[in-house]
């Protein structure tokens, strides 16, 4: 039996990959499930899954647009423009 951090976990994360699905994109869903098993529950309870799926996008689009060279990308995501928000910057090196 599961315990109730770990059931809410488990909920969470199909939450988000039911918002993950929206995007219509198998590699991306793939992608997304990976990353939010890396994720632990304290990680989890910082975002809304709408959050974490825009968050996961973002980055999947990042990846994508990226090609043989190092890429970083720095920025404060607002709702508006990203679709969710952090409590600081955001690095992202690919």
């Amino acid at each position: 039996m599961l315990s109730s951090t770990e059931a809410w976990t488990q909920q969470t994360r199909q939450s988000c990959l039911d918002v993950c699905a929206a995007y219509d994109n198998p590699l991306f869903l793939a992608f997304a499930e990976r990353a939010l098993r890396a994720l632990l529950a304290d990680e989890l309870r910082r975002y809304t899954p709408h959050s974490l799926s825009a968050c996961l996008w973002g980055f999947w689009q990042f990846v994508i647009d990226s090609r043989q060279e190092v890429n970083i990308r720095v920025f404060n995501p607002e709702p508006v423009k990203e679709g969710w928000r952090a409590e600081g910057s955001v690095i992202e090196l690919y």
